[in-house]
């Protein structure tokens, strides 16, 4: 589902509406991923504080990813095994997410993520064990 909010759109899915590969390999634990690229602006005011005009600024790429506590042990064991310890900060993901659109085109949109933070959540839902990774969005590529 695409939110459009001005110079923003967003995307966010659901293991019913989209799949998600995460290094290559279909992703079965993912709850939800939102993204998106937001167009950043100042307002530039005039002597009597009132906005005048605009300037566009740097475009900046989000993305919000909450994983089942399954995956995060895969991922945990991914770095065991490439760095000797399970921490998975600084662990960069590449990040696909396939699904069709409202015309019924597949469409592939790739996100490059690096993980900022390790850690246990005791939130627990229906479908069980989630935690929100804590990311920081190096880019996405939209119908790559």
């Amino acid at each position: 589902m695409a939110l459009n909010s001005g110079n923003t759109t967003f995307k966010e899915f659901s293991p019913g509406d989209a799949t998600v590969a995460l290094f290559g390999q279909e992703c079965t634990g993912w709850k939800i991923i939102a993204y998106g690229t937001k167009q950043n602006a100042t307002i530039n005011k005039s002597g009597n504080n009132k906005g005048t005009s605009y300037s566009m600024g740097d475009e900046e790429d989000t993305c919000t990813l909450e994983l089942y506590m399954s995956e995060i042990r895969k991922l945990e064991k991914r770095r065991k095994n490439e760095t000797g310890e399970a921490n998975i900060r600084g662990l960069k993901i590449p990040v696909s997410v396939n699904y069709f659109n409202d015309e019924q085109e597949e469409v592939t949109d790739n996100i490059f993520l690096v993980v900022l933070s390790q850690g246990r959540e005791v939130a627990t839902g229906a479908d069980g064990l989630a935690k929100e990774l804590e990311t920081l969005c190096l880019g996405i590529e939209y119908d790559a």
